[in-house]
């Protein structure tokens, strides 16, 4: 009995378990970063310079993904394992953002290409998410071989 309970335990867990405990942590740490910047706030400090290098560097972290998917060869882990990390992080940057921004597309013109930019490449992200979530199970569930230039957008 102690030893399949010992082996439960070392055993790798789920991935629907290792999902919720990453949104678990996520959802921490922003609850955290939203008390931190409130209390920054609060204290008339700058709440806007510490979300808004908190963005840029989540932003440099988001782009590392890509540099480890350019150099295979390196040690530095499973691709999937950043692509987990990318996912949680961008969903991070993305209300962090959310509340550095007074408002969502900005006035001035430079902060207003920034913005429609940021905002462009987030709603691309969550469609990214959304897409690889879905479409394999859509695809593996057609009988035939695939013809994937027939494939409509509206799968």
């Amino acid at each position: 009995m102690f030893g399949t309970n010992l082996k439960r335990f070392f055993t790798r867990p789920s991935l629907r378990t290792r999902r919720q405990v990453a949104l678990l942590l996520t959802f921490c740490i922003t609850i955290f970063f939203v008390w931190l910047i409130q209390r920054e706030s609060m204290r008339l400090g700058r709440a806007d310079w510490l979300s808004g290098f908190t963005v840029l560097a989540c932003l440099f972290l988001l782009m590392l993904l890509g540099v480890r998917r350019r150099i295979p060869f390196w040690p530095l882990g499973k691709v999937s394992t950043w692509t987990q990390v990318h996912l949680y992080v961008g969903i991070f940057t993305a209300v962090i953002y959310a509340m550095h921004v007074p408002a969502l597309i900005a006035g001035g013109f430079f902060e207003r290409v920034l913005s429609i930019l940021f905002l462009t490449t987030t709603v691309s992200g969550f469609y990214g998410l959304y897409a690889s979530r879905t479409l394999p199970r859509k695809l593996t569930s057609i009988e035939n071989e695939h013809r994937f230039d027939q494939i409509g957008w509206g799968i």
